[in-house]
């Protein structure tokens, strides 16, 4: 009701004594979530998405809507919408099997910014070994750039951003952008192409994954049944490099080529994942000439210290200087 029509100042006027009125504006937060979206299907298993977006469009609403069952829906109005950024968030797991809503109340920071987010589920290593994961990042990012309309989504402006294992699927995906071994042909009229890259504490070369401090719990265990031995198949990634170089971002840095910007950010006391494997890609990117920074968050360990204000305050400056 407009504010200046003549009903409304009836609709005061005729109100019970005491009542009370207050102004609402849905523009306010129309934000949505869109949960279990499947991006494909691998082995019979359905591959999924977890969307979280700024304002839900007519077309997904009335998508929405209709799959709830909703009787008579009539479609929704398709107003003008700004089309919004995306981050495509990979969630560290150690590449096993995720919690796919685990993130999600972190990752609503970004939507208030005015980001889309897809939280991307892929195949853990205890059955599809690498370069599975890969694969599947790539193809979820090629579904939302097909189906950019329907979400709001500027395909155009795309990031990419991880945690840990999710790191490194990152810089993986952003060190790799149209590699052929790395597609499996499905929504093949988009690109697998990123902006720019955030990677918080993610491994980055596999074959030392241990030379440098770590604590006792990893360090300890044998490597071909550690995280990074099961992403290849169990096999032991400081002795047999071939295979591990070839799962590593730091083989993948090429002068030649061009790169997005990179944002590594990486704890000082973590125990899990060595500040040396963030050194190790940083440096690479710069001595090829790339852009990159690299931050040292001092007193943070493996985990949430990273949402932190000052934390998030430079990620959002990254975001957007790239996207």
């Amino acid at each position: 009701m407009n504010r200046n029509d003549p009903t409304y100042v009836s609709a005061c006027m005729d109100a019970p004594e005491g009542m009370k009125t207050v102004f609402g504006d849905p523009g306010e937060d129309a934000s949505g979530y869109v949960h279990d979206e499947v991006y494909c299907v691998r082995d019979g298993r359905e591959m999924r998405l977890q969307i979280l977006l700024p304002r839900y469009t007519g077309e997904l609403m009335t998508r929405e809507a209709v799959k709830l069952g909703a009787p008579n829906v009539l479609p929704f109005e398709k107003a003008p919408n700004p089309l919004y950024p995306l981050i495509v968030f990979i969630q560290g797991s150690a590449w096993n099997r995720q919690d796919l809503y685990k993130a999600i109340p972190r990752m609503s920071r970004f939507v208030r910014k005015g980001y889309a987010v897809a939280c991307v589920e892929y195949r853990e290593s205890a059955c599809s070994i690498w370069p599975a994961q890969l694969v599947d990042v790539k193809t979820a990012i090629r579904y939302i750039k097909a189906n950019a309309d329907l979400f709001g989504i500027d395909k155009n402006r795309v990031a990419i951003m991880g945690t840990s294992s999710g790191g490194h699927l990152s810089q993986m995906t952003a060190l790799t952008m149209g590699f052929k071994e790395f597609d499996d042909g499905l929504y093949p009229e988009e690109s697998d192409t990123v902006k720019c890259c955030v990677d918080l504490y993610g491994p980055s070369d596999l074959t030392c994954i241990n030379k440098a401090p770590r604590s006792r719990f990893f360090s300890e265990i044998p490597l071909s049944i550690s995280a990074e031995g099961m992403l290849l198949g169990g096999i032991d990634p400081e002795k047999d490099t071939e295979p591990a170089l070839k799962a590593s971002p730091v083989s993948y840095v090429d002068k030649d080529r061009e790169l997005p910007p990179f944002l590594i950010m990486h704890g000082d006391e973590d125990g899990m994942v060595p500040f040396d494997q963030s050194r190790r890609i940083y440096e690479k990117l710069r001595d090829n000439g790339k852009r990159a920074e690299l931050y040292k968050v001092l007193g943070a360990g493996h985990g949430l210290e990273f949402f932190s204000d000052d934390v998030m305050g430079i990620i959002f400056k990254f975001l957007e200087n790239n996207l």
